[in-house]
This record gives structure tokens, C-alpha cells and sequence, in this order.
């Protein structure tokens, strides 16, 4: 039988009386486009390492828990991202595939090279959902926060708080290999991404001074694709791909 992913808030999720209340959108997604999920089951996750096997009740337009499982993917450490703002809608691809990827934390940047310079609360609320509907792609307990935009000079303060902080640079003469160990160990790492033109020499020096300077090797890889393609590389050496 299929199965479709859905995240709920958990103060909609009523283990006495064994019902998830759902809001008017996914009850369209589920009679309209899942006819009803007559042929499936509706898997429920809310962030706290559980989930809830659920089917549809058409008549009350509720889901009905008949299980609770734990067969979410429960990660040992947290990827913050720190992500330079690119140009169109590549931020968009950039959330959904390092939310798919288990990413904890996304936050915005404005740098020096970047063109946007400020992002509206659409964007950034088109940004959030994104990461809510990509989450239930990767089968991770956890959602992906995406976070209020900021200059670059407000997250080198909270590039401290992580253990392991890596810095993405074309000119960097290292990659990501040659830190496996310092990767293994790390129970928080924050990920630095910079924009199309990359960082100028002051954002690169200041950031050199916080960070292991890494790159992704020989390949050079547009800042679309860069962060997921660090993220998997992450989560390889962690263990949870390949």
C-alpha cells in the first residue's frame, strides 16, 4: 500500500482520542489529488522523532491514528547552512534539496556580491514552505527552519556556536576529504556558501579567521548546486548515504 508524508503541528495530533486534525488544503490535496486515500496510508510526522500512521475519514475530515512508529530518520548531529542570497529562484532549489538532505537550519545571507539586498516576508515565507514540502521527501524526524535573512556580519557571531565551521572557497587548496575526521566529530556544523561571484577578499579573510577554508575539489559547481552537493558529502561521511 502507498504511503504520502505529511508534517502536522503537533497540538493537532490527539493520541486520546487517536485523530490528527488537518487544515483545509490538505484535506483538498487528499480527496482531490490522493481520491480520498482509498489505496494508501497517510504517514504523519510533527518533529519529535515520531511518526503516525493514519488513515483518511472522509466524514469527519480528520485522519484516524492507527499506529505510532518510529521509522523516521533520527540524525546524531545538526548541518546549519549559511547560505548567500543567489540571484532568480535558485534560493528555491537550494532549500528543497538541502531540506531533503537533512539541513537543521538555513539562514539567508546579503554579502557583498550578492544582488538581492532584501528579502520581502513572501519570499520568505515562500522559502519556509519549501522546506516543509521537501522534508517529507527525506524521511528525516526533523524539519528544516528556514531563518530571517541577515548580513553576513550577524552570522559570524553564530558561526560560533557550532563545533565545526566550513567555509567553501574557490581558492581554498583543500576539500572536504581532507577533513573527515574533524567531519565525523562534529556534533554541529555550520556549512558557509557564498553567492555567484563568491566572497570578496575582506568576507573571505574575516570568514578564514572562524572556518576551515574547503572546497568541493576539482569540480566547480555553480552556487545552486554547491551546499547540496557539501551536504551529501556530509551525510556521507555521517553515515546516512551511500
Amino acid at each position: 500500500m502507498r504511503k504520502y508524508r505529511v508534517f502536522v503541528e503537533n497540538s493537532l495530533i490527539d493520541l486520546d482520542e487517536r485523530v490528527v486534525t488537518i487544515d483545509k488544503s490538505l484535506q483538498r490535496y487528499i480527496e482531490q489529488v490522493l481520491r480520498g486515500a482509498q489505496d494508501c496510508k497517510i504517514v504523519v510526522f510533527d518533529g519529535s522523532g515520531k511518526e503516525y500512521i493514519t488513515t483518511y475519514d472522509s466524514e469527519t475530515k480528520s485522519l484516524v491514528i492507527e499506529d505510532v512508529v518510529s521509522n523516521c530518520i533520527q540524525k546524531s548531529f545538526s548541518i546549519s547552512l549559511f547560505q548567500a542570497v543567489p540571484k532568480g529562484t535558485a534560493m528555491d532549489d537550494i532549500i528543497a534539496l538541502c531540506s531533503q538532505l537533512g539541513v537543521d537550519q538555513v539562514y539567508p545571507m546579503i554579502t557583498a556580491r550578492t544582488t538581492v539586498k532584501q528579502v520581502g516576508s513572501n519570499k520568505l515565507m515562500r522559502w519556509q514552505r519549501i522546506a516543509l514540502e521537501s522534508c517529507k521527501v527525506g524521511g528525516f524526524c526533523s524539519t528544516t527552519e528556514v531563518k530571517q535573512p541577515l548580513f553576513l556580519r550577524d552570522a559570524l557571531a553564530l558561526l560560533n556556536k557550532a563545533d565545526l565551521v566550513l567555509f567553501l572557497y574557490e581558492n581554498a587548496e583543500t576539500n572536504l576529504r581532507n577533513y573527515t575526521t574533524e567531519i565525523e566529530r562534529a556534533n554541529h556544523i555550520a556549512l558557509v556558501v557564498g553567492p555567484e561571484g563568491g566572497f570578496d577578499l575582506s568576507e573571505a579573510e574575516e570568514l578564514s579567521k572562524r572556518a576551515i577554508t574547503t572546497s568541493l575539489g576539482a569540480v566547480i559547481f555553480r552556487s545552486k548546486w554547491a551546499a547540496s552537493v557539501a551536504v551529501m558529502a556530509i551525510d556521507f561521511i555521517k553515515g546516512l548515504v551511500g
